[in-house]
């Protein structure tokens, strides 16, 4: 007789495993590794930890990077405090556009976080139980190159490379869920200046990985380069781990992308 196997959740939210003191304490000893050492097997063990170990949490602060991150302090020793976990909190983030950041004293300052997840990566956790990212996102960066490989880039399409055939839609919900539309939307209206942010996925099979976000801002609107790729590693922010994104090319009209809030209006809590 056939038996079916079953798939143990990884990245689950049951509260019988959540807000564990002795992952606290596992936590405490994995942030003693330097940051030069955290290798994968350093890296793989963390998530798990760092997933259900009991914090406590200090708010929500504007991190280096500018962007929003609910602080998750390890506790004092002996001392009584609320507990929280990421397990528990992770929801909480993506419905607010925060990341999460991680720190062994709630002495240390802002840019002492012993690690920090993005509002994607939280998203990837809760989605794909995984913080890779979207499994079709990693089976396709690992294909081969298309037979005329261009480089990859953040900047869109350019003037000069050889014509091709892509693939525009609307993104669906799965490629990016209200949560993190609205996310992004607050994020380009505000620091990018855009009164009505619009978006498209671009599917481009000689890429690796094949879909993008096009975002509506063309490259010729930023100062210089390093201030566009800058602006888009904020952009990738919000997206799980292996997507890619990409400007609007310099002759394609504006008003042919969705308009960003149209994805995330009408959604429950949004």
């Amino acid at each position: 007789m056939a038996t079916a196997s079953v798939q143990i959740q990884r990245f689950h939210r049951n509260r019988s495993a959540m807000f564990d003191l002795g992952l606290t304490a596992e936590l405490a000893r994995l942030f003693e590794t330097g940051r030069d050492a955290r290798d994968s097997a350093w890296l793989d063990r963390f998530y798990d930890v760092a997933w259900f170990a009991a914090v406590e949490a200090a708010g929500v602060y504007p991190g280096p990077d500018g962007l929003p991150y609910l602080r998750l302090d390890l506790p004092k020793d002996g001392r009584a405090f609320d507990s929280h976990c990421l397990a528990n909190r992770a929801g909480d983030c993506l419905a607010a556009g925060w990341g999460a950041a991680l720190f062994a004293s709630a002495d240390d300052p802002p840019e002492a976080a012993q690690f920090v997840f993005s509002l994607g990566v939280l998203d990837s956790l809760i989605r794909y139980d995984s913080p890779d990212g979207d499994p079709v996102d990693v089976i396709e960066s690992a294909l081969a190159p298309a037979p005329q490989p261009r480089k990859r880039g953040w900047f869109g399409l350019g003037a000069k490379e050889t014509p091709r055939q892509v693939l525009l839609a609307t993104p669906s919900d799965q490629s990016l869920p209200p949560y993190a539309a609205k996310a992004l939307h607050k994020h380009l209206t505000q620091v990018w200046d855009l009164r009505n942010p619009r978006v498209q996925l671009m599917t481009d099979m000689s890429l690796r990985p094949h879909r993008h976000l096009m975002i509506g801002k063309r490259r010729s609107e930023f100062p210089d380069e390093q201030s566009a790729w800058i602006a888009m590693q904020h952009v990738l922010w919000h997206l799980p781990p292996m997507r890619s994104a990409v400007l609007l090319p310099e002759n394609w009209r504006l008003e042919e992308l969705t308009p960003l809030r149209d994805l995330f209006a009408g959604a429950p809590g949004l």
